[in-house]
C-alpha cells in the first residue's frame, strides 16, 4: 500500500458495533480494526487497515453505546462548529 502524504485522522462515529466494549476488549471493535487490524486474529485483512498506509494515522473514537443521529446532534460533538457546514441528509 502506498504511503499517504497528509496526516490521517479517522473520526469514528457509530454505536455499539463501532466500540470495543462488546467485541472482546481494546482494539477489537469495528472502528479500531479499520484503524489498526489485529493481523494475528484477522490475517485475511492484514495490510488493509489505515495504519498500514500511514503509521501516524490517528483514531478519534467518538462512537458510543446506543448512539443515534438525534442523540449525537444533541451532544457537544454534534454542536461543533466544524460540523455545522455539512449538508444534512433529507429526512
Amino acid at each position: 500500500m502506498e504511503s499517504i502524504r497528509n496526516p490521517v485522522v479517522y473520526a469514528a462515529l457509530g454505536d455499539s458495533m463501532s466500540i470495543d466494549d462488546y467485541a472482546g476488549g481494546p482494539g477489537r471493535g469495528a472502528a479500531s480494526l479499520l484503524w489498526r487490524n489485529r493481523d494475528h486474529d484477522f490475517p485475511a485483512w492484514a495490510g488493509r487497515d489505515l495504519t498500514t498506509g500511514d503509521p501516524t494515522a490517528r483514531l478519534v473514537l467518538v462512537a458510543s453505546d446506543g448512539a443515534t443521529s438525534p442523540r449525537w446532534r444533541a451532544s457537544s460533538w454534534g454542536g461543533c462548529a466544524g460540523w455545522r457546514g455539512l449538508r444534512r441528509w433529507p429526512r
